[in-house]
């Protein structure tokens, strides 16, 4: 999981449904039009004339709210685009249908009591079950036999499509959904009707009222809630109607501007909102809010820089496709993936040359048109199986893997294909025992080829394995010792988790639970053998050095057997480079409690069959849902290491990120990869040679200048200490102190 503080409670999560907008009564249309352009044309006014905004995109549901003539004043339901505008029905001088009205709509009304109901594959009530179609979902009708259902959905969560029954036994399961018009100005907005649940009666989704206090919210008339998408758009409409040139006769049109320009420039510095959030009450509660997702096409649309225009036409991306390519990145439409993507389409020219691939059609086009920009880019291939790589690898030189479940995706056949085309490979699982099948079968041979292969490179095992790194060597450096024992604290406030990382996790176990339970099957055993303080944290305890309560970390079993895996590597290259001969490592989390860290121990034990039972509840987000943006942007990590030297000596190093950047898991997670794939292009002739095969982050750019630097500009850092670190260091970090002393500078430089 990718994150480890108490906020996210398995066992108390409530299902909260943030699948979809809801906005008043009315007809739904289906967008059916523009096909060759990502969706129709979107105007701010029913007028032919009045400025464009974002196209929808096409297979979009819509609300009526208003039809004028052949033009639609529509709220979007589902799909990607403007949230509400004005289209036209049809193209006039091609009689060419671009919106058309859904006729038959059903609404899902039973199993209340059991999150939805049954979805097979086809019309037979003994083909395969494929889950549950949430309760109050409105489906398009696509075939009706019998009492029977094929069915598109258009609102709630579940299968996109598959066989329903209308009734069980004499009561209704679905019922035919009719819809009023609305009249005049409807009540709330798509974006306001869909609310998530926030602690307290303040409601994030508005805009604030004016308190008399400069509020940059209120400035810009957005809430609390808003992306930075949204707040570079509100800046966008506002400084056209505020711009001194366009109002030559007000005398405070330029005060105005200067003050829109200022609270654009706050809020997308994610510190300094940070910090106003905080003084106003707008973080959210996530201990009162545990369950706190969002659908793909959300996440989708919260991603990506308004500003960026530079789009290659087809013709330069068929060009230029048949070329070689620096870095491919498979997956690019998980949230990991499209956060990578973002990344590299805003690198200058003359950096790495990039290219994306996914196994859905309909989702690597819409993540192509977004992000498939930038000088760089070499376009897009639908990869449906593994085999399909066949053709496209040996142009590649690294493959970065965000595909996810990874033995449901075959990560296997993905890492057999990168060895046989001599590609090197980066990815972010954390399924252990795959990681060792892995290194088994491929390790020789990827040496010999002289290919890196880099497993858990995302926020599961790379901070933590930098870290112990820094720590180990600042302590051999500083006092010409053998590291003993290292220890790593981890806090974590904010981010949250996506359904694929849940269902990752849950796949590893069911596969080889008691293989991922060994703490050296990645390699690293001492003389001594598995000592009982090798062995996973299983319980909550009271932690005599910190002075804290801490659990079981939900990362530690990943990270604890790839920072053994270094210490590994660096002793078979060196002994002189060895962390020590009677190296110990654990990890764990800080806890507020006892309770808070007995929580976490439940969490780390949790049976499979009540993870799986957590699953059919819908009280995890399903596959492909994950946190907001704004959730994201609120996130902070702290990683604290204490290293203790075989002469008793000590060091500690920290490690700080976020608000924004990397403190959330999700983007490290996405940028990491990129940027060691970067890193690995233009410095791959200075790493010795040596370094091949299956490796760690620690032994390939622990020693890496550019890679800090890189982390640094995305608010990562890291700093080593002389001496133990002191109680109070672990005080101010789970009181916030580190944060708000970061967050009243900003306020009072604001």
């Amino acid at each position: 999981l990718p994150f480890s503080s108490p906020s996210w409670i398995p066992f108390h999560i409530r299902a909260v449904q943030c699948t979809s907008k809801r906005g008043m009564p009315g007809d739904i249309w289906e967008v059916v039009g523009g096909k060759d352009k990502g969706g129709i044309v979107v105007r701010e006014g029913h007028d032919v004339t009045s400025p464009m905004k974002v196209r929808v995109s096409t297979g979009a549901f819509v609300r009526e709210l208003e039809l004028r003539g052949d033009r639609l004043h529509f709220e979007r339901i589902t799909g990607s685009g403007a949230d509400t505008g004005w289209s036209s029905l049809k193209l006039k001088d091609k009689d060419q249908e671009l919106l058309v009205k859904v006729q038959d709509v059903w609404e899902v009304v039973g199993g209340s009591d059991k999150g939805g109901i049954v979805v097979r594959s086809g019309r037979e009530t003994s083909s395969r079950e494929l889950g549950r179609i949430s309760t109050g979902a409105l489906l398009k009708q696509l075939e009706v036999q019998g009492d029977r259902l094929q069915y598109q959905v258009i609102t709630g969560s579940g299968p996109e499509t598959g066989w329903v029954s209308l009734k069980l036994k004499d009561r209704d399961l679905l019922v035919p959904k009719s819809f009023t018009k609305p009249s005049g100005k409807p009540e709330a907005t798509a974006k306001e009707a869909t609310a998530h649940p926030q602690s307290g009666s303040r409601d994030l989704n508005q805009i604030p009222e004016d308190d008399g206090e400069w509020n940059p919210y209120v400035v810009l008339q957005i809430a609390p809630s808003s992306t930075d998408y949204m707040i570079k758009r509100a800046f966008r409409q506002m400084s056209l109607k505020t711009h001194p040139d366009q109002n030559p006769d007000d005398p405070d049109a330029a005060a105005k501007f200067r003050d829109i320009q200022k609270a654009r420039e706050f809020l997308l510095n994610p510190v300094k909102r940070r910090a106003f959030n905080m003084k106003k009450g707008y973080l959210v509660d996530l201990v009162a809010n545990p369950v706190y997702w969002s659908s793909w096409q959300t996440m989708f649309e919260e991603l990506g820089e308004l500003e960026l225009e530079d789009a290659k036409s087809p013709e330069q991306i068929e060009a230029e496709q048949s070329g070689n390519i620096d870095i491919l990145i498979l997956g690019c439409t998980a949230l990991t993936g499209m956060l990578a993507c973002d990344w590299m389409s805003k690198r200058p020219a003359g950096t790495p040359t990039w290219a994306v691939a996914a196994r859905t059609r309909e989702k690597l086009d819409v993540v192509a048109q977004k992000f498939g920009r930038g000088p760089n880019y070499r376009g897009k291939f639908h990869v449906q199986k593994p085999e399909d790589l066949d053709e496209i690898l040996p142009r590649v030189k690294i493959l970065v893997n965000y595909q996810g479940p990874p033995r449901a995706s075959q990560t296997h056949k993905v890492v057999e294909l990168s060895v046989k085309h001599g590609c090197h490979y980066i990815d972010i699982t954390g399924d252990v025992p795959l990681h060792r099948d892995l290194i088994k079968q491929y390790n020789d041979e990827a040496k010999h080829k002289g290919l890196v292969f880099l497993l858990h490179q995302g926020f599961t095992a790379l901070p933590a394995d930098i870290i112990t790194y820094c720590a180990v060597k600042f302590l051999r450096e500083k006092h010409q010792t053998e590291c003993k024992r290292a220890m790593v604290y981890t806090w974590t406030s904010g981010g949250g988790m996506t359904g694929t990382t849940f269902a990752a996790g849950l796949e590893a176990d069911k596969a080889d639970k008691e293989g991922g339970d060994d703490p050296f099957c990645l390699g690293g055993m001492r003389k001594a053998g598995v000592r009982d303080e090798d062995k996973d944290m299983k319980n909550a305890e009271i932690d005599g050095f910190s002075a804290q309560w801490v659990g079981p970390d939900a990362l530690a079993r990943g990270d604890t057997r790839i920072i053994r895996r270094s210490c590994a590597l660096f002793e078979e290259e060196n002994a002189v480079m060895s962390y020590g001969r009677n190296f110990n490592f654990r990890m764990v989390a800080l806890a507020y409690d006892k309770m808070s860290a007995s929580y976490m121990a439940f969490s780390a034990a949790m049976p499979i069959k009540l993870r799986d039972k957590l699953v059919e509840q819908k009280k995890v987000p399903p596959v492909g849902f994950g946190p907001p943006e704004r959730l994201r942007k609120e996130a902070l990590a702290v990683r604290i290491c204490n290293a203790e030297g075989e002469n008793g000596k000590e060091v500690h190093a920290v490690m700080r990120s976020g608000p924004g950047g990397f403190g959330d898991g999700y983007q490290s997670s996405g940028l990491f990869s990129v940027i060691i794939a970067t890193i690995l292009l233009q410095e791959l002739d200075k790493i010795p040679s040596t370094r091949r095969g299956f490796v760690t982050a620690a032994y390939l750019v622990g020693d890496n200048t550019t890679f800090y630097e890189m982390l640094a500009e995305l608010l990562m850092v890291y700093e080593c200490f002389d001496g133990r670190a002191p109680q109070d260091l672990f005080r101010n970090v789970m009181g916030g102190a580190l944060a708000i002393e970061t967050d009243k500078a900003a306020l009072e430089e604001s």
